[in-house]
């Protein structure tokens, strides 16, 4: 089975920035970005989950967990722990340490 490529583990926050129309841009969580309120934050961890951080009422995050499993044509789904919430499916189109572009499928 195809593997991830490493850059892609690791703590990402949402550039919405840089979206472009159905594509998606995330950052690593170092990066410089400009002022703003809350991020979405994600984290992909190699051992097969990860956490969604959104923004919540007064500052603060909402984090949501789950895990991922890498599917044909460099597609990951997303499966939430909590009930009621519908797996998400999106297909990497570009990876690199500074950089992480999906697109929803």
């Amino acid at each position: 089975m195809k593997q991830l490529q490493k850059e892609v583990f690791g703590i990402w926050r949402h550039s919405y920035e840089e979206d472009d129309e159905d594509i998606t841009v995330f950052r690593p969580a170092g990066y410089s970005f400009a002022p703003s309120r809350g991020r979405d934050r994600l984290e992909i961890k190699p051992d097969g989950t990860f956490e969604r951080s959104v923004p919540a009422r007064g500052d603060g995050l909402d984090t949501i967990s789950g895990e991922w499993k890498l599917e044909e044509n460099n597609q990951i789904k997303f499966n939430y722990d909590s009930k009621g919430s519908s797996p998400q499916k999106v297909e990497i189109t570009e990876c690199s340490d500074d950089i992480l572009k999906v697109r929803k499928v």
